[in-house]
């Protein structure tokens, strides 16, 4: 059994606006109820999610309850997301993780077969930064609107190449779905079965490659974000709740070596993504800090493999003179 605790502003009325000084003061030091109405978080897959609370707000619109019974893991650890009805409105539920991550690999195992699901519910397995900046994968026909019940998209999806729709054809509860997130493109896989990588190519259900211009650039202010909910706010058709098992997130630097172009080879055009990337994002990330700077760069030294002496003739410079030194190795006609 689960406590239920649905939050609200009461109306504005003159003993609100009379009395609001002593109740601003009073939620202030009733610290569980402020925490439990607008802060409660989860642990999930070794990381902090804050659970929304809100009122009629998209994607739907929707409600969204933090409560316990909407909410919650169980004793393996997997996540439970519910929507249902409380009284005589219906709520979905959305965790988002609390740290921005980057460039890098997003999964998502699933141990429900959404196909089972009815047609106005929707899965998102995402991440989001703004209306415009935002890779999706969903999991819904969105009211039978769609033949499909798989979807890639890089937002805004209505741009011609920014969306691939796929059938799931799911064959157990059991389901993987992922992307790469990278600076020069996206790469996105569904498939049967909790697997990083395909045993046999009919376990893939589908893949999309996007290198479009709509791919967000890693500015730290994006998070991971998983999400239940009704299409256009609507009832289920089978007027039943449902419930999305989740058993695991997990999250793949892009980079461990300084081969951020991925070619097999650590040189010049590897120094050109640090740059780019230098104290603005990820893309140029060796030490798996979630950053570019002077360490990454040092380990781009020390793993150059050419053309030319340069690993070994470089002597290792201050963080302070890095760029100036990037931009002289170009002036010397340093190219891949």
């Amino acid at each position: 059994m689960h406590t239920e605790l649905i939050c609200f502003w009461p109306r504005t009325s003159m003993f609100v606006m009379r009395y609001l000084p002593r109740i601003l003061l009073a939620l202030v030091f009733s610290s569980l109820i402020f925490s439990s109405c607008f802060a409660r978080t989860v642990q999930f897959s070794g990381r902090t999610w804050d659970v929304r609370q809100a009122g009629l707000q998209g994607p739907g619109p929707n409600r969204w309850s933090d409560s316990n019974g909407q909410v919650f893991m169980d004793a393996q650890g997997r996540l439970h997301q519910k929507i249902r009805k409380i009284g005589p409105a219906w709520y979905s539920s959305q965790i988002t993780l609390q740290q921005s991550l980057g460039y890098g690999t997003y999964e998502f195992r699933l141990d429900s077969n959404t196909e089972l699901f009815d047609q106005e519910t929707v899965v998102g397995l995402f991440t989001y930064a703004n209306d415009f900046e935002e890779i999706d994968i969903e999991l819904s026909t969105f009211g039978g609107n769609f033949n499909t019940n798989g979807h890639f998209t890089v937002q805004p999806y209505w741009v011609a190449g920014n969306q691939s729709n796929y059938d799931l054809n799911l064959t157990s509860n059991l389901s993987t779905h992922k992307f790469t997130w990278s600076p020069t493109g996206i790469e996105f896989m569904s498939l049967h079965g909790h697997q990083s990588q395909p045993s046999q190519p009919s376990d893939i259900i589908s893949q999309f490659s996007y290198t479009g211009s709509a791919n967000p650039p890693s500015l730290g202010n994006e998070r991971a974000t998983i999400n239940f909910w009704l299409n256009q706010g609507n009832v289920p058709t089978n007027g039943l709740e449902h419930e999305l098992i989740v058993s695991s997130f997990t999250y793949t630097p892009l980079h461990e070596t300084a081969d951020f172009d991925i070619d097999l080879d650590v040189d010049a055009a590897d120094l050109a993504i640090w740059e780019a990337s230098y104290g603005v994002d990820n893309g140029g990330d060796t030490d798996i800090d979630s950053d570019t700077d002077g360490t990454d760069f040092l380990a781009w030294q020390q793993q150059f493999t050419g053309p030319g002496p340069l690993a070994g003739s470089l002597a290792i410079p201050e963080p302070s003179s890095l760029v100036l030194l990037s931009i002289g190795m170009f002036a010397l006609g340093i190219r891949k």
